[in-house]
């Protein structure tokens, strides 16, 4: 029977009203999120204020933010020049003279930008300032302004209303408007008169970007109907496509957080933001990235200020971030005068006008595959995550040491190709952590030489260290500590040093080594001082000097040759003699190889400023034979989208070796490169190409994964290995045979797996001894009095007793569908093709915001059996702001909320509840073994789930970083690890599981399941301050403990190595010795403990022993068992 018309339009008039919901929840939420960015800004900001403020300024954004938090140097620098852009602009609009206009500055999406205070308390006089955003943070912003005195005084007479005028002064306006509604801004201005005659400057700082496009654009057009007026835009660019590392990162980092960036993408380039003003009426147009405004609009003295304020040295992070972003001014009307042109004569590169008088930056070649000269392998290994080691051709092997990955690394990798060797012995003495040293090959790379190297960029080391094949030994030290110099080897026994850093100068000093010692050469001629230069050999006790780093942050474009004769160095100006602009760089690195009886030599990555690329894009031949450099064009086997930071290069055996690297990108997160390239100038034999890898290392080291590469360019996982205390440990890089399954993990001929010593053995029997988890059981509560004595003996237990509702009963996946909306978005975390186990650390998983009935019918496959996805899972935010509140059932699915109930008996846990997130997951995808410092009650409703417990006395065994609370364990359940104890249970649905506070465990779904967690504060005042979204922020006192361990360590850096290692241990040992201690006295108690104190006992498992006849309860000692372990005779 057909349905009427009327029927039919009903039904699409619903279907109408649903989208038209669906879409303004959406837009609400994306409002929210945007709106969640002031906060971090703000800080940042603040931060910014306290440390670099110049002398006599006041500050204003300390009354914006309820808590100081110190950036780290960074991104306080990245804040500072986005500020400086804006300021020196707002400063240039009001000394202007445009006949007798008044001065009106407009921030567009200001957040708690204290701005106009700053200007305000200048003096000024006429001028307007107008700050325009959502309501909800207006309303917040106007609600500060009132309440701070130092504010209001600036203000003079000053009035405050409900919207949307909500602030109103004869200096200061705040408005509550959503930029989105352009007409509704139209008409307030028309309102309050401020169209008429006046010189405006609008600035949208970091606004426009989170924008539908269309509604950004309507903005600009909107500011050029202004008859005088002036736009002040700073943003993100990517100068090299989103697929840069930087972009890649940033473009994540804003897609995870609610709040895509979604000009950027339209719009990528400086160019093209020039364009989109001109075509929305502004007239006269410049525009720079930020690399280019440092060059030409700070001066020597602000640059020598901010250096002076806090040690520093990411340059390369600084400048990726600064090519990242631009500053835009555009103007109409009588204000047609662009203010943003160079100011002297070193100008950047990066200058855009309408007319622009000069190209711009070099962009980077198009491969001509018809040139190739060679081609690019990778390999990919965690054990090379780290940035600013160094690396050398060593016998035959490519060693890397130090770096920094988390933190600074004492380790060595040794990279070889062949078959696995055991014959290099372990050094018993190392070289202590560091980064940013050089190691340099003597007698044909028989040898080498470490030098200084830092450890904080205010802490230069001075030590040297030679390396033999018999290990490391000590030799002189350097005259003064320094890093970043630039290295290379004049004969047999000879080492040539020039410049660096000593943690407050900028060096222009020439060294040389040898088996005698260190002497100062002197040179011919003055060379400007520098840091992250490039040295190059070109012939014996000859090379060249290229570029760098200056004190000033500015990248010298020269090229110095130099010849070493005694102890002078010759030194000869050949830049003009080498005109290529792409070798002006700093943090580059060097090689020399021989390739067909030529030597030539190579660099390989830095920082360009001329352009942004990625770490292939600038691998420079020198060609010695006839002085020339020119980019060497290869053919890449895998993508070659690395980042050009912190990695190494050395050559052996005519082929290149590119070893790790990476980049924090700003305040976006952590890009690492995961491994090593191989450059040949010839075609690589793949079929017999076998890579190992030993890692040196004092202490044992987490466990990681390998990946190697396939002929076809396509990866296959490998397997995984343990680092060994007192041995080497050993990867494999090996291409199995593709046809022979077996093949996958096999040893390579000549090593048999018993002549390995014997704590090296194959991985899946490196824990060999078996370690049985224990059961769970289960407790009865009848009472509040009941729940508070199982949370005294802080032990898991299941509550029988205890329901929690209709849900166990109603929540079907139909159900959820209907009751939570098909439609609505959420947010889950989806697992990488072929992963079993979820990895918090290893982020083996990619966050995914799809419709909530696309995630039901892939976690339980009820759209047919194949949609059943083995690795899907939902964590539920909080629905109102995900960045800065926890997940409360109740709030965030209020349509189903009132199915999940708990009984007064834990009245404790409802009455101090922090969160109450949903849960729902696919079968077989295990999450990542983990501790919450609020202890919880796990609810389980649906499915069956194994589930893992340790208890906190197992934390050491668990690879747990310090200040993590995330195993890098990857499986916990088929992994034993001696020394634990483990419980082990599979719930079912209506089970409820008591976690005590800082119990690790981990859960594996068997079948689709769905649960609630309600965590709940039982540590009193003991948390942490502050903001704690997921509850596992560690206590007050462990984050306080953390930082005097710091100064702790800080004090002993006055002392030698020997002694401040000596008096550390001891530190450690008296802690020790305390928790020792606390143990005895916990085991103390049990011991006097029976049972759970009068609990109802429930029955075990099927197949549970009963008491023997003639033993009693009480005859027993139970210390560290449950009560639920035995079962009383009736």
């Amino acid at each position: 029977m057909s349905s009427s018309p009327e029927a039919s339009q009903s039904r699409d008039d619903k279907r109408r009203e649903n989208k038209e919901k669906r879409i303004k929840e959406k837009r609400e939420k994306s409002d929210i999120d945007i709106q969640e960015t002031n906060s971090s800004s703000i800080l940042s900001k603040r931060s910014v204020e306290k440390l670099y403020l110049e002398p006599g300024k006041k500050e204003f954004f300390k009354y914006f933010v309820t808590k100081d938090a110190r950036r780290s140097p960074l991104i306080n620098r990245n804040y500072w020049i986005r500020m400086e852009a804006i300021e020196q602009a707002v400063h240039f609009h009001l000394h202007r003279r445009v006949g007798e206009r008044k001065k009106v500055v407009v921030n567009l999406g200001c957040g708690f930008d204290a701005l106009p205070f700053q200007f305000l308390d200048e003096g000024l006089e006429d001028e307007l300032f107008v700050d325009i955003d959502y309501p909800a943070l207006m309303r917040k912003k106007a609600e500060i302004i009132k309440n701070t005195p130092e504010v209001n005084r600036l203000l003079g007479e000053v009035s405050y209303h409900d919207g949307p005028i909500l602030v109103r002064s004869k200096n200061y306006i705040a408005i509550a408007c959503d930029l989105s509604n352009i007409d509704e801004l139209d008409r307030i201005f028309k309102a309050e008169k401020l169209d008429e005659e006046a010189d405006f400057e609008f600035i949208a700082e970091v606004s426009l970007c989170y924008m539908e496009p269309e509604d950004a654009d309507a903005v600009i057009k909107w500011a050029a109907t202004f008859e005088c007026a002036t736009f002040i835009l700073h943003d993100q660019i990517m100068p090299n496509s989103q697929w840069h590392p930087f972009a890649q990162v940033m473009l994540k980092f804003y897609e995870d957080a609610g709040t895509p960036i979604k000009m950027v993408l339209n719009r990528p380039t400086v160019p093209d933001q020039v364009h989109r003003f001109k075509d929305m009426g502004f007239t006269s147009i410049a525009a720079s990235d930020l690399v280019t405004f440092w060059y030409d609009h700070i001066s020597s003295s602000q640059k020598a200020f901010i250096n002076s304020i806090e040690p520093f040295d990411e340059w390369e992070e600084f400048y990726l971030y600064c090519q990242h972003h631009f500053i835009l001014h555009a103007s109409i009307g009588l204000a047609n005068a662009v203010e943003l042109q160079p100011n002297h004569s070193n100008a950047g590169p990066g200058w855009y006008c309408t007319v622009p008088s000069k190209m711009p930056y070099c962009l980077n070649p198009v491969f001509d595959s018809d040139r190739s000269e060679g081609t690019a392998t990778f390999f990919e290994t965690k054990s090379l995550r780290r940035k600013f080691g160094a690396s050398s051709s060593f016998q035959d092997y490519e060693l890397y040491n130090g770096g920094c990955s988390e933190s600074r690394e004492n380790s060595t990798v040794l990279i070889k190709r062949d078959s696995l060797c055991l014959e290099a012995p372990v050094p018993t003495t190392i070289p202590s952590a560091r980064m940013c040293h050089t190691i340099t090959g003597i007698r044909d790379n028989q040898d080498l030489l470490l030098v200084g190297g830092r450890e904080s960029p205010d802490k230069p080391l001075s030590d040297c260290w030679l390396r033999t094949r018999k290990g490391w030994k000590q030799v002189q030290n350097l005259p003064s500590g320094r890093y970043r110099h630039s290295a290379a080897w004049i004969d047999d026994k000879q080492v040539i040093v020039f410049g660096g850093r000593d943690g407050k100068n900028v060096l222009d000093e020439w060294l040389l080594w040898d088996t005698k010692g260190w002497v100062t050469l002197e040179p011919t001629m003055k060379v400007p001082a520098r840091h992250s230069s490039q040295m190059v050999l070109t012939g014996p006790n000859r090379g060249l000097l290229i570029s760098g780093l200056n004190d000033e942050g500015i990248i010298l474009e020269d090229v110095w040759g130099w010849v070493v004769e005694g102890r002078r160095v010759l030194l000869q100006d050949w830049t003009a003699a080498l005109t290529n602009s792409r070798i002006y760089r700093f943090g580059g690195q060097c090689a020399t190889i021989q390739t067909d009886g030529k030597v030539d030599s190579y660099i390989v990555g830095g920082i360009c400023k001329n352009s942004t690329s990625t770490l292939l894009d600038e691998l420079m031949i020198i060609e010695t034979d006839i002085i020339s450099i020119r980019r060497l064009q290869l053919k890449p086997e895998h993508h070659a989208n690395n980042i050009p930071v912190g990695m190494t290069l050395s050559g052996h055996d005519g082929e290149l070796v590119i070893s790790g690297g990476g980049a924090f990108c700003a305040n976006f997160g952590h890009y690492w490169n995961d491994g090593f390239w191989v450059i040949s100038r010839n075609e690589l034999e793949y079929q017999s190409e076998v890579w190992r890898a030993y890692i040196e290392a004092p202490e044992p080291k987490e466990r990681f994964e390998t990946k190697k590469l396939i002929p076809d360019g396509s990866t296959a996982e490998f397997g995984k290995k343990n680092k060994i205390r007192g041995v080497s440990e050993f990867e494999d890089f090996l291409v199995p045979e593709m046809d022979d399954p077996a093949s996958k993990g096999k040893k390579s001929d000549g090593v048999k797996e018993e002549e390995l010593p014997q704590d090296i053995q194959k991985p899946d029997s490196v824990n060999s001894e078996t370690v049985a988890p224990k059961p769970i059981g289960r407790v009865h509560i009848k009472s509040a009095e009941d729940f508070a004595k199982v949370m005294a003996k802080g032990k898991p237990v299941l509550l029988s007793g205890v329901s929690i509702g209709d849900c166990v009963e109603k929540w079907t996946p139909e159900y959820l569908v209907d009751k939570v909306g098909g439609d609505r978005e959420v947010i889950i975390h989806r697992a990488q093709p072929d992963v079993e186990h979820m990895n918090f650390v290893t982020k083996n998983f990619k966050y995914e915001k799809i419709p909530f009935k696309d995630f039901i019918n892939s976690a339980f496959g009820t759209t047919s059996p194949e949609s059943t996805s083995s690795g899907i899972y939902l964590r539920s935010v909080s629905s109102i702001s995900a960045n800065s509140k926890p997940a409360v059932l109740a709030t965030d699915f209020p349509t189903i909320a009132s199915d999940f109930t708990l009984p007064s008996s834990v009245n404790v846990v409802t009455e101090s509840a922090h969160s109450s997130p949903l849960r729902i997951s696919s079968a077989n995808v295990g999450m990542w073994l983990h501790f919450d410092v609020m202890a919880n009650i796990l609810c389980h409703v649906r499915g069956q789930k194994r589930f893992r417990l340790y208890p906190p006395t197992d934390v050491l065994h668990l690879s747990i970083p310090p200040g993590s609370s995330s195993s890098t364990i990857e499986n916990i359940f088929d992994t034993n690890i001696p020394g634990t104890n483990p419980y082990e249970l599979i719930m079912e649905p209506g089970d409820v599981l008591y976690i005590p506070e800082c119990w690790p465990h981990a859960a594996l779904p068997l079948t689709p399941c769905v649960a609630v967690n309600v965590f709940f504060r039982n540590l009193g005042d003991a948390y942490a301050h502050g903001k704690d979204v997921y509850g596992n922020r560690d206590i007050a006192a462990y984050e306080n403990g953390r930082r005097a361990v710091q100064k702790v360590k800080k004090d002993l850096d006055k002392v030698p190595v020997k002694v401040r290692k000596f008096y550390l241990e001891r530190l450690a040992q008296e802690l020790l010795e305390m928790a020792k201690n606390e143990a005895e006295e916990e085991d103390a108690e049990e011991e006097l403990e029976v049972g759970m104190d009068g609990l109802s006992l429930e029955e075990l498992p099927e197949g549970a022993e009963e008491l023997p006849e003639g033993v009693n309860l009480e005859d027993l000692d139970i210390s560290g068992m449950g009560a639920w372990e035995i079962r009383m005779r009736q």
